[in-house]
């Protein structure tokens, strides 16, 4: 099942990291053979960390013990992109500015009543 982020991002390495053999494997083995069955982008594979930019098992991956299928899932999950939205301009309730919409009414109500009132005495 495609496990996507709010966003809506999903990792096809994980995806195709499901198909692996159950059990532990040393690393180089396990990400080699993923490697090997293709179907997964070198982008992801480079920015997730799991290769060096000569397309080789990455040092640091290849240093470890064993590892699962899972191991990998979880991995290539966490490293989708961290997209955070950020509305500029809106109000961010609790943030005490601006204050609260009736706040704001009144405030507005009373500029308009005073400038009635200037716009009537001249």
């Amino acid at each position: 099942m495609r496990r996507l982020t709010s966003f809506g991002l999903y990792s096809k390495g994980a995806e195709k990291a499901a198909d692996l053999p159950e059990g532990s494997f040393p690393a180089q083995q396990l990400i080699g053979q993923f490697i090997n069955k293709g179907g997964v982008s070198k982008d992801e594979l480079l920015h997730s960390g799991l290769i060096d930019e000569a397309g080789k098992v990455h040092p640091d991956w290849a240093k470890r013990g064993k590892i699962t299928k899972n191991d990998l899932i979880e991995h290539l999950h966490g490293a989708l992109p961290q997209i955070e939205e950020t509305a500029l301009g809106v109000l961010v309730p609790g943030s005490g500015y601006p204050p609260n919409l009736a706040e704001i009414e009144q405030a507005m109500l009373i500029g308009i009543v005073q400038i009635l009132m200037q716009f009537i005495a001249s």
